[in-house]
């Protein structure tokens, strides 16, 4: 056991968690704070890169991963490990095989069920679609051989995951909905919950902050991972309408070129780019409306901007979506895809008066209040209580 007989907990991922980091980074960092200030339990997190170091984390170098990670769990006597989606169902798998006594298994897929079927499809679409000449026209041939490949394999994946796992841990209901609908998942229903993303509020009540006429894209710079191509053609459309407003594009990534690129080839010329920025919230309070164009698992950045009364714009492309914006109530929904009703709703939402835009902004404010840090941890604790009796 650990300090004072404190049940051991580890969260493992890929990359190492930090209060600065992408999406999943960030949420087992603050999950892993917050657990252990219940003083229940003695969490630490592993990560297969090394990253900057912190407390009570572990780096497992991967040419040894495997050794290393039974042999730490049996002397620290874990009694749960929580792999998370980027590291693998695969070693759930291994866990499982090593017969380690009192030890329970979670994994906590943090991507959309549909939304991953769809992205490793058309990631595979994408890859024939900017290759040349003889690769081009193989990959072409061969894409219905490989389409039903990465179906078998994506499938697979789940199914491995919610097989050797003791709990399967999605961001949503409706992904809960999703995976069921698959052959052969219904079994094991018994064993596959929701937990949405924790959220860290800066603010303690809603406040007002002076809003420019600004629309903020925050996120790496990925081109396919976040759907840029469709930011462009929606703001190119807004711009022809509206030159009042202009979009800054808060983030960096290998794409950033290419972006620039873009940006002047489509003429566009109210679209800022800043970086990577370590105070984002000062751009969210200076921000009236946020642009999300991309799939995702959970859409951090929506709530992020809804604590700072930056009402959301995102395609309804993914399930959990809906849990967090309303459509016209809190934010906007949009039909996958529709460039024109993206540009349109927006244009409409700028002429809308102040009181109209401060109720948006307070309903927003007020129902993302039941994915707060506190409130998601005391979920976690209850999952934890149940596991270890």
């Amino acid at each position: 056991m650990g300090e004072k007989d404190k049940p051991v907990i580890f969260f493992l991922s890929q990359y190492a968690p930090l209060p600065t980091s992408g999406g999943i980074e960030r949420v087992v960092f603050n999950l892993k704070n917050a657990l252990n200030n219940s003083e229940k339990y003695e969490v630490y997190t592993l990560s297969l890169d090394v990253g900057e170091k912190s407390e009570r984390h572990f780096y497992l170098p991967p040419y040894n991963f495997a050794k290393q990670l039974e042999k730490m769990i049996r002397e620290m006597n874990v009694r749960i490990l929580v792999c998370h989606v980027n590291v693998g169902a695969n070693i759930i798998k291994n866990v499982k095989k090593m017969n380690i006594k009192n030890v329970k298994i979670f994994y906590h897929h943090h991507h959309a069920i549909i939304a991953t079927l769809s992205y490793c499809l058309s990631a595979a679409w994408y890859s024939v679609l900017t290759s040349h000449g003889i690769v081009h026209f193989a990959k072409a041939a061969l894409f219905p051989i490989y389409f039903v490949y990465i179906l078998f394999s994506v499938y697979i994946g789940f199914w491995t995951g919610v097989k050797y796992s003791d709990k399967y841990i999605l961001l949503s209901q409706y992904f809960k909905n999703d995976i069921l609908k698959l052959p052969g998942f219904k079994k094991y229903e018994h064993k596959i919950i929701s937990l949405t993303n924790p959220h860290v509020f800066s603010t303690e009540t809603f406040c007002m902050y002076p809003k420019e006429k600004l629309v903020l894209f925050v996120g790496r710079l990925h081109y396919h991972d976040k759907n840029i191509p469709e930011l462009l053609k929606v703001w190119k459309k807004i711009e022809s309408r509206r030159t009042d407003y202009s979009l800054c594009i808060v983030g960096d990534g290998l794409d950033r070129q290419r972006l620039e690129k873009d940006i002047h080839r489509m003429n566009l010329k109210k679209v800022f780019l800043v970086g990577n920025q370590k105070n984002v919230a000062d751009f969210y309070k200076r921000a009236s409306f946020l642009f999300l164009t991309s799939k995702e698992g959970w859409g951090l950045v929506l709530v992020e901007a809804m604590e700072y009364g930056c009402i959301p714009f995102a395609f309804d492309s993914y399930s959990s979506a809906k849990e967090i914006i309303e459509n016209e109530k809190n934010g906007f929904l949009i039909h996958p895809h529709n460039i024109s009703q993206y540009a349109d709703t927006a244009c409409v939402a700028f002429d809308l008066d102040d009181d109209s835009l401060l109720k948006i902004r307070k309903e927003g404010y007020e129902h993302i209040q039941r994915f707060s840090i506190t409130k998601i941890a005391e979920k976690w604790e209850k999952l934890f209580d149940g596991a270890l009796l």
